[in-house]
């Protein structure tokens, strides 16, 4: 019977060194940074897509007293729920007259003046059809988000809130 051979660790050939020395390529260095990339990237895409729902120009927020809406740089509107007669969603809006407006390429934010509503606020970007309509103590707010969808999302949110039905 033959004797197990013994090498020591010093004493390895070259066939052995090379398949010890064969780990993943993300395990690398570079593969390190090309992996740490991709994720920056990744997160990016992920944070640019999400922010882009409900961000830009017009923002808004619920809280369980209050709607706050705002638009470009002009001052917050903040309407208390108790004060709230109507909401609707409507399909198409007549602007009316221009008083006081904001420059703003994709959309209308400031008060204008039309027969519907007399002189009423408006928060809306040009590239959605519908509108959210608020009757309120004060006057009226007329605003909406880049998609229909969102401002329908934001409609009823908001209807569910003020304890209303859709009209």
């Amino acid at each position: 019977m033959k004797a197990k051979e013994w090498i020591p660790s010093n004493d390895k050939t070259d066939d052995m060194k090379i398949q010890e020395e064969k780990i993943p390529f993300f395990a690398t260095k570079r593969g390190r940074g090309i992996s740490a990339l991709i994720m920056v990237a990744v997160i990016t895409v992920v944070l640019a897509l999400s922010l882009s729902e409900n961000s830009g120009a017009v923002t808004y927020q619920i809280n369980d007293e209050m709607l706050g809406i705002t638009c470009l740089d002009k001052p917050p509107l903040f309407i208390y729920y108790e004060d709230i007669l109507q909401i609707e969603l409507v399909d198409s809006l007549d602007l009316g007259e221009a008083i006081d407006i904001a420059d703003w390429d994709s959309g209308w934010c400031g008060t204008y003046k039309n027969d519907d509503y007399g002189v009423y606020t408006l928060f809306a970007y040009s590239s959605c059809s519908q509108f959210i309509v608020v009757h309120y103590s004060d006057g009226v707010l007329v605003f909406n988000f880049k998609k229909d969808k969102s401002t329908e999302k934001a409609c009823e949110n908001l209807m569910e809130h003020c304890g209303l039905q859709a009209k």
